[in-house]
């Protein structure tokens, strides 16, 4: 039965390559076929309807009963397509007398299920059947091997506009799934993988105060985490998330860039496209440091911040390019160069270090003119610290203007003049924005 449950290819391929008496193949009749769904108020099903014999194996599956501590599950380990979850939906889906699918360790990888209505489903394990487990076991790790033979493999599917609000997914794989504009209102994601190689993709998906983010994994092993542009958090929790795996979101990696390059496209083409790119991953930074700082998580808040200035950065980079904000990316790049946009203050250290250096050594160089003695390494650091902030003075008889050890004084004055601005505003910025 499990053999069959795996797709019948010749079963399938039979049936949709019904030949028309012209001898081009006919999708009229699913056509007719997706009408009569949508007359039915089943405007969610695209698929034609699954064989009889596949339908009744379906069936008997069903009937199996659940022991969450032997991992038996209805469709534990088989594979089901697009058409067996919709003739599944329609079977035994009804919302008013709260019957839902089980479709705990069900394989659904590389599967489009977009726009299907999997509210309540059952594809993993919470409520009663998490606590008898947690009952029932001794190890910590022998839980976590059942929690994980209950979860569905959502790998590489697309899961775009379906609804999952309620649903149980707990240790789910969403792996490379594409969830963008989901609903996942009231849905536990408990553990749930999210740290693909391919990025999980969570653009415009919608939350609330009662979905569960609870020790997902946030980043793949790179530390590269899902898109998260424009998702819709509405109070959820993300206390219970390790934020610290992840380094950036997907919209900031080159190869995210790569791989949705267009064929056809020129260097110009894609660099608009990359300042898109980037501005998105500056506004999910932004988005995501908002939340995080509300509650509470102050430090990883700030970290977001520093990454969204960083791609607002290379925004203004790929736009310079093509000969647009050169003074914003002049400015940026200043910021960034000095501070860290206030965020890497080690930087204005080391600078000034090595300005107070440079000067010290040309102060030692030029000190000698006029017959005066060549000042020491300690006289000449001294002179350079109190002329960086502006109080240049000059012991012994004083130095005309027009000497090069005057020129350096005033060079380093203004010099520590500009740094000690841009420190100041980068500070102030921080301030107010933390």
């Amino acid at each position: 039965m499990g053999n069959f449950l795996k797709k019948d290819e010749s079963v399938r391929t039979a049936q949709n390559q019904t030949v028309s008496p012209t001898g081009d193949s006919a999708p009229n009749e699913l056509h007719a076929e997706v009408a009569v769904f949508g007359e039915r108020g089943q405007p969610w099903r695209t698929q034609e309807e699954i064989p009889p014999a596949r339908q009744q194996a379906l069936r008997d599956m069903s009937r199996t009963e659940p022991d969450e501590l032997r991992a038996v599950y209805p469709f534990s380990g088989c594979h089901l397509d697009r058409g067996d979850v919709e003739w599944l939906i329609s079977e035994f889906c009804d919302e008013q007398s709260g019957r839902s699918l089980d479709l705990r360790g069900a394989d659904l990888s590389g599967e489009d299920l977009s726009g299907l209505p999997l509210q309540n489903t059952v594809a993993g394990l919470s409520g009663r059947a998490w606590r008898v487990i947690d009952q029932s076991t001794q190890t910590a790790d022998q839980r976590k091997a059942l929690y994980k033979k209950a979860s569905v493999n959502l790998q590489d599917s697309n899961l775009g506009n379906s609804v999952l609000s309620r649903a149980s997914l707990t240790y789910a794989d969403l792996r490379g799934a594409n969830m963008s504009d989901c609903h996942i209102e009231g849905a536990d994601l408990f553990g749930a993988n999210l740290g693909g190689n391919r990025p999980t993709n969570l653009h415009g998906a919608v939350c609330d105060q009662e979905t569960r983010f609870n020790e997902v994994v946030i980043a793949s092993p790179a530390g590269v985490g899902p898109r998260l542009f424009d998702v819709r958090w509405n109070g959820a929790s993300l206390t219970g998330i390790n934020w610290s795996d992840l380094r950036k979101v997907a919209e900031e990696t080159r190869s995210f860039h790569r791989t949705r390059k267009r064929a056809g496209d020129n260097r110009r083409e894609h660099n608009k496209r990359r300042v898109v790119w980037y501005l998105e991953a500056a506004q999910t930074y932004g988005q995501l440091s908002s939340v995080l700082r509300a509650q509470g998580l102050n430090d990883q808040a700030r970290r977001f911040t520093y990454r969204s200035e960083v791609s607002r950065f290379w925004s203004l980079l790929h736009s310079s390019l093509d000969g647009e904000k050169w003074p914003q990316f002049l400015f940026s790049l200043t910021l960034g160069a000095i501070s860290g946009w206030g965020y890497r203050l080690y930087r204005s250290a080391v600078l000034y270090a090595a300005t107070v250096t440079v000067f010290a050594f040309l102060y030692r160089q030029t000190s000698s003119e006029g017959g005066h003695s060549r000042y020491s390494w300690r006289e000449a650091i001294t002179l350079s610290v109190i002329a960086f902030h502006g109080r240049s003075f000059y012991p012994n008889d004083p130095y005309p203007l027009n000497t090069g050890f005057a020129a350096v004084g005033a060079a380093e004055a203004f010099v520590g003049l500009f740094i000690e601005a841009i420190v100041i505003a980068t500070l102030t910025r921080r301030i107010f924005s933390d």
